[in-house]
């Protein structure tokens, strides 16, 4: 320890050892603070990174496979179908039309159903992503969103 300090008017200073700190020189160890219980927010966070790593991963997989698919067969066709009053419609307007047709009044849920089964086939069936095998891990790709 050193000799005490005097400030400009005589009285004396107290030394970082005397008020809880250290000098330079004068290094403590200090022990970690007590852990606690896991936070739950950070079991969510460390959650939320894994899954939009597994989501970048899908999608930088996919993104690879349509750009294959382009060099060897050009560019996609639009998938597009008809659905009653749909001339053009896509695999997420399909859900969507599905949800509203259910919803009119007077409803025929077993026709309905039957119609989106068969409008589902449809999309399936029709341009690269079906004949390449894409469609697979679109599917993937959007349920990881």
């Amino acid at each position: 320890m050193g000799r005490a300090r005097k400030g400009k008017r005589g009285q004396r200073i107290a030394g970082a050892n005397e008020i809880g700190g250290t000098h330079d020189h004068e290094t403590k160890a200090r022990k970690a603070p007590a852990v606690k219980a896991a936070d739950p927010i950070f079991a969510m966070i460390a959650e939320h990174k894994r899954l939009e790593k597994e989501w970048l991963r899908l999608s930088n997989e996919l993104d690879l496979a349509e750009a294959e698919a382009r060099k060897k067969y050009g560019a996609q066709p639009l998938d597009l179908i008809e659905w009653r009053n749909y001339s053009a419609i896509g695999e997420y307007g399909i859900d969507k039309a599905r949800e509203e047709f259910l919803s009119l009044p007077g409803a025929d849920r077993d026709k309905v159903e039957a119609e989106y089964q068969d409008a589902k086939r449809r999309f399936a069936a029709r341009g690269m992503n079906a004949s390449l095998g894409l469609s697979h891990r679109r599917r993937l790709l959007t349920r990881a969103i």
